[in-house]
């Protein structure tokens, strides 16, 4: 599994979904971008939105959401069918464990029910349930707006060519 920080907690993902960890980069974001897509970054040629999965870890509640910084990584992964990114710290690492490891999570910390269970290691590492981070709406949604996306930056460069 990849391990990573975001808001100060430790989480995992199964480094089977995890296609790239990137270096942060300028983000496009068109105008009208909902609250829970930071933008899009430019992978291969396509448009991946970049996700704030600290939204979707809470429920959607307002947390904070820090700017960008130079040292953050971009993690580009598959989730639900499709590529998705969000903005991690930079302190990240593989980690190898056995699923007799994995611990039931306390009742009161679900993740929004995106997690299935946690490892004790210091810090603790949430594990992330891939297939629920996100609801087929929103994949929807991110799918209509990598669309909408793509064919403004089209326009665009018609525009200065």
């Amino acid at each position: 599994m990849l391990t990573f920080s975001i808001g100060g907690v430790s989480l995992g993902l199964d480094a089977s979904h995890v296609q790239e960890v990137i270096p942060s980069v300028r983000l496009v974001t068109p105008p009208e971008i909902p609250p829970l897509v930071r933008g899009f970054v430019t992978f291969h040629g396509g448009l991946i939105p970049v996700i704030r999965l600290e939204k979707l870890l809470d429920g959607g509640a307002e947390p904070s959401s820090p700017a960008m910084k130079l040292s953050d990584r971009i993690i580009i992964a598959r989730l639900g069918g499709t590529q998705v990114a969000w903005l991690a710290g930079a302190q990240m690492e593989p980690l190898s464990y056995r699923t007799r490891d994995v611990a039931e999570l306390p009742e009161d910390h679900v993740l929004n029910n995106c997690a299935f269970g946690v490892l004790q290691h210091t810090p603790p590492v949430i594990l992330l349930e891939p297939d629920k981070l996100l609801l087929a709406s929103e994949i929807r949604r991110l799918a209509e707006l990598r669309q909408r996306a793509a064919s403004r930056m089209a326009m665009l460069e018609m525009e200065t060519a």
